[in-house]
């Protein structure tokens, strides 16, 4: 059964104005509509009655709730105590290689030295389903409050993910992360050490990189534990995170496995995780790891394919998942949510263009209405093109926020 959290939250102590008589007190009009609100808020977090609900573990209903209210792990917090000493020693602020591997170097040995593994408690990633149900049940219902609302969309050229928590647009954000269905980062199905990360260009490991704190935790906790194991189950071409449909020679088994995967993909696990950056300030923001069908390698799916299909079916879902958590947190706070997103599968994965089309839709659907500000991160002008094409079914034209304005104070 799902437990459902607060979509506004109550401030202040409640009014009571009583008067005493000699039998009896009465209630003022104000103090009845604060309990009625109130009662009201209670019952959006009685739980759910039907086979989608008890679907859903309370276990992440509750991960979910603290995802939206913005909690930090106390696992995060402790590393991150850790290793604020060691940034002092270090200028980290402009991305500079050398630094940073220095500073790696020392932080993934103070870590292992310091921390034991069962001490650590393991992030808990949210199903599609999870959130979904959360976004209906508690979102839907009131698009209709919010017609004096839209959300803002935007391309973002030439930021290094390694640096972006240093932007005032990045305080308090939700950051999207090219990452395996394994929430770690390689170039290929095997683990690949952290210190490895700075060698590799690629939007996902330096995001990762960029909030260590919580990437250690994850690599201590995932490296040998494949949180979607269950949903890619009984498929030879998924190892470690890595999911290569391009292995596959026998078209009919290729039509198996989108069938197959197509009915249980509410059943894909995604990871929201909060960190504490390294540069920035140490405002906290929300990552949300989200991977592609790898192509790597080989040439992209054929429109239209089997394997086209495939990459739309696990992208688009993941690309609305993550929109409907930024909803949903704007819902909670009842503020601007900045949703920073990237182009996943575009890059050496060789998934079909066509894919973020889809993706993006799903995004502009799911925002649309509600207070969240949409970030497309392109790092070059051909990146910047996909975001254009991808958005153009809208017939808006994307600003563009270059560098030196995205980092400026705002």
């Amino acid at each position: 059964m799902m437990m459902m959290h607060p979509c506004k939250s109550n401030n202040g102590n409640m009014n009571r104005d009583c008067s005493s008589s000699s039998s009896s007190s009465s209630i003022s009009n104000t103090t009845v509509t604060i309990l009625m609100a109130r009662i009201f808020d209670v019952l959006e977090r009685i739980p759910l009655i039907g086979s989608n609900a008890q679907a859903i573990s309370m276990a992440q209903n509750r991960s979910l709730d603290s995802i939206i209210t913005g909690v930090v792990s106390k696992s995060v917090k402790r590393i991150d105590a850790l290793l604020k000493t060691l940034r002092k020693k270090y200028d980290l602020s402009n991305g500079e290689t050398d630094q940073w591997r220095l500073y790696l170097k020392e932080a993934c040995e103070t870590f292992q030295s310091s921390i034991p593994r069962n001490s650590l408690r393991e992030p808990l990633p949210l199903s599609i389903a999870c959130i979904k149900l959360n976004y209906e049940q508690m979102i839907l219902r009131r698009r209709s409050s919010s017609n004096n609302v839209t959300a803002s969309f935007c391309i973002v050229k030439g930021v290094d993910a390694l640096i972006l928590p240093k932007s005032p647009l990045a305080h308090d954000a939700i950051v999207q992360v090219a990452s395996q269905f394994n929430f770690l980062e390689s170039e290929n199905e095997y683990h690949n050490n952290i210190q490895n990360y700075i060698n590799d260009r690629t939007q996902g490991p330096r995001a990762s990189l960029g909030v260590l704190s919580a990437l250690l935790l994850r690599d201590a906790c995932f490296r040998s534990s494949d949180q979607n194991s269950a949903f890619f189950s009984g498929i030879d071409c998924y190892k470690s995170g890595y999911f290569m449909p391009y292995k596959l020679s026998n078209q009919q088994q290729q039509k198996n496995i989108l069938n197959g995967l197509r009915r249980k993909i509410d059943e894909l696990n995604i990871l929201a995780q909060w960190g504490i950056p390294d540069t920035g300030g140490s405002i906290p923001l929300m990552q949300v790891f989200t991977a592609a069908p790898s192509y790597q390698g080989n040439r992209e799916p054929p429109q239209y394919s089997d394997g086209h299909r495939l990459c739309t079916l696990l992208v688009e879902a993941q690309y609305r998942a993550i929109a409907q958590i930024a909803v949903l947190r704007s819902m909670h706070i009842h503020k601007p949510v900045p949703l920073h997103l990237t182009l996943v599968g575009q890059g050496v994965f060789n998934n079909p263009q066509s894919v973020m089309k889809s993706a993006f839709k799903a995004v502009y659907d799911t925002v649309e209405g509600f207070n969240v500000k949409v970030y497309f991160h392109g790092f070059s002008e051909p990146d910047v093109m996909k975001i254009k094409n991808g958005f153009e079914f809208t017939g808006i034209t994307l600003p563009i926020i270059d560098r030196d304005d995205f980092f400026r104070d705002q």
